[in-house]
């Protein structure tokens, strides 16, 4: 498995919109990308926003699904993590923990980044499943904060810290 950085080309766009327009794949998504089109324009500002760093998940010189980064913060040194597979046929085969694996690789390596973090809806038990796998710990929760199905579910809050880094303790500001 490897992953390769997504980019404008027309070969990427259209395989990045076939996933992204079918309603099975986006279900758990975020509400931009939830039951919606995926027109380029969209597509342009995802690979090009410098908050972002999108990449292709490839097995065996195929491309399954994505891995990325939004909301990166360099000062911080923080970013949220999500991923999808996109076909419904490489699901389940331990792809996207091993994608997360790498990725976390590159947010340390490459991004210099400390803390990772997801959101993900609670019925989701597989992405559970993925964050658990890769270390990433509950955190807490927005209380009917995503709508799917017809009802309003709870969205959790996970996240990752980076263990090899030494941290001066912070001060609590909500003593």
């Amino acid at each position: 498995m490897i992953l390769i950085p997504v980019d404008s080309s027309t070969e990427h766009y259209h395989t990045c919109k076939a996933w992204l327009e079918e309603k099975g794949t986006t279900k758990w998504l975020s509400s931009i990308f939830r039951y919606a089109k995926y027109p380029k324009l969209i597509h342009e500002m995802l690979i090009t926003n410098k908050k972002n760093k999108l990449f292709f998940i490839s097995v065996d010189n195929r491309l399954v699904g994505l891995v990325g980064f939004s909301n990166i913060d360099l000062i911080d040194r923080r970013a949220e993590i999500w991923y999808l597979v996109g076909s419904q046929l490489d699901r389940g085969k331990n792809i996207a923990p091993q994608a997360v694996d790498m990725a976390k690789n590159i947010a340390v390596k490459d991004l210099h980044l400390l803390t990772l973090y997801a959101n993900v809806p609670e019925p989701n038990a597989a992405s559970i499943k993925v964050l658990n796998k890769n270390g990433f710990n509950y955190v807490g929760k927005y209380r009917n904060a995503f709508f799917v199905d017809g009802v309003y579910r709870d969205f959790l809050i996970f996240d990752w810290v980076n263990p090899n880094i030494e941290l001066e303790p912070s001060k609590n500001c909500l003593k």
